[in-house]
């Protein structure tokens, strides 16, 4: 039924939304929390990038220099704040809600998985409530372990059906959407080689392709490398370009109505 299979694409979007978020909170979390310094443009241009990840606009965007310096409250804010849209408690809430509404065809792991997640939420409140810790991406963890825990179940648990197929395409839509957001984001115009070492790492990181790049960076480095892997290169499942070919694999697949059923033509 269409209602199954667009909760399906709603829970793939959500998902990969919280897992893409919380992975570039971990990073920006790890770099100003660094012993290296991060400079002040370098740190407006990673907390703008969490903004328009997040959809929590205007948060970071036009900041003021006492905001820039001191972003807990306002990171805070994007992590547990369960009102607004865009916050990772609320989209993480969202998907749980989807799930649940699905749950017949889902896996006894997968919904396992999916109580984990809510644990881990509430867990998450009360390690927060007085604050962000001294290290707040290691807050995070749980909730990223499960997520992938959660992704890689339906890659190896769910028929491949058209219900699979729709959580695929929400999963492939959002990552392309991020990739797009988060590169336009860090590749920002800097004044000098650390802003862009910084920059370029924290894409990489977010990314998970900081080891491929050190190991291919034997041979060449910079930011060239970096857009290739993120951008154009196929074997990378997370690259721009995986995201549109099995996008186009995916669409191809899916049923076709006959020409004579009086449904609209593909333009």
């Amino acid at each position: 039924p269409s209602r199954v299979v667009e909760n399906l694409y709603w829970m793939g979007r959500y998902a990969e939304r919280a897992e893409g978020s919380l992975r570039l909170l971990r990073t920006v979390f790890v770099l100003l929390n660094g012993e290296e310094r991060v400079s002040p443009n370098a740190r407006r241009i990673l907390l703008q990038a969490v903004t328009r990840i997040t959809a929590t606009a205007p948060g970071f965007i036009n900041a003021s220099d006492e905001l820039l310096a001191n972003p807990d409250a306002e990171l805070l804010r994007i992590i547990i704040d369960s009102v607004s849209a865009g916050i990772i408690k609320s989209t993480l809430n969202t998907m749980i809600s989807i799930a649940d509404e699905s749950k017949e065809l889902l896996s006894t792991d997968t919904k396992r998985v999916i109580n984990d997640l809510r644990v881990a939420l509430e867990e998450l409140d009360i390690e927060l409530a007085a604050g962000l810790t001294s290290a707040p991406e290691e807050s995070l963890d749980p909730l990223v372990t499960a997520l992938v825990a959660l992704s890689g179940l339906v890659q190896e648990s769910m028929i491949r059906g058209i219900g699979w197929r729709f959580l695929e395409l929400g999963k492939l839509i959002e990552r392309a959407l991020q990739n797009i957001t988060t590169i336009r984001s860090m590749m920002s115009t800097v004044t000098g080689e650390g802003d862009q070492s910084t920059l370029l790492t924290a894409l990489l990181v977010s990314m998970e392709v900081l080891i491929t790049y050190r190991r291919r960076g034997r041979e060449r480095r910079g930011i060239e490398l970096g857009l290739e892997l993120v951008l154009l290169d196929g074997s990378n499942p997370r690259s721009l370009i995986f995201q549109l070919e099995r996008l186009q694999q995916h669409l191809d697949q899916l049923p076709k109505a006959a020409p004579d059923s009086g449904e609209l033509e593909e333009e």
